[in-house]
């Protein structure tokens, strides 16, 4: 590859595929930590509720969160099978469970995605639930899952872009 860049060039695209680079690799990291942290948030919440396979439903919910909705859906749908052979029929224990999981949903959401993710790959919370939900209508289901990835380069593309865009003439207003 480096053979086929120009040589006055090939210094600053290596420069930019290095920080494209630890972006995405700051995004997987922050990705592990949603996961982890989302399972335990599971978990603790199932084990409170009584559920005996609570810990087991919670981190295996918290690692399937790795693409949007499966976690959710994998454990609840999990949490309830159990709830069903261990408690039976019984509301309480049910309402408990999809209270827990509504209290995950809202956590990786609002709290954990944004302020984890967004903190590492450099983008505000509120540019992290935007191209999550760009990603979604543009793609759909697919959109979701490198929305976040995604932005992350565009990032790093743009500032480099915007850097080179203040040392010319036209931002300092020099005539040529």
């Amino acid at each position: 590859w480096k053979v086929a860049i120009p040589t006055a060039y090939c210094k600053t695209v290596i420069e930019v595929a290095q920080e494209c680079d630890r972006a995405l690799m700051a995004f997987i990291k922050g990705q592990l930590l949603v996961m982890v942290l989302l399972g335990i948030i599971y978990a603790v919440q199932l084990q409170l509720i009584g559920l005996e396979l609570g810990i087991i439903i919670g981190m295996g919910a918290g690692i399937a969160s790795f693409v949007p909705y499966l976690g959710f859906g994998l454990g609840f749908i999990a949490a309830v099978i159990a709830c069903l052979f261990q408690f039976g029929l019984n509301w309480t224990y049910l309402s408990l469970i999809v209270g827990a999981f509504l209290v995950g949903q809202a956590a990786e959401g609002y709290i954990l995605q944004p302020l984890l993710l967004g903190d590492k790959i450099g983008l505000s919370p509120l540019w992290v639930i935007f191209a999550v939900l760009a990603g979604a209508s543009i793609l759909g289901f697919v959109g979701m899952l490198i929305a976040l990835p995604v932005s992350a380069v565009l990032n790093v593309l743009f500032h480099h872009l915007y850097d080179y865009y203040r040392s010319t003439d036209l931002y300092k207003g020099r005539k040529q």
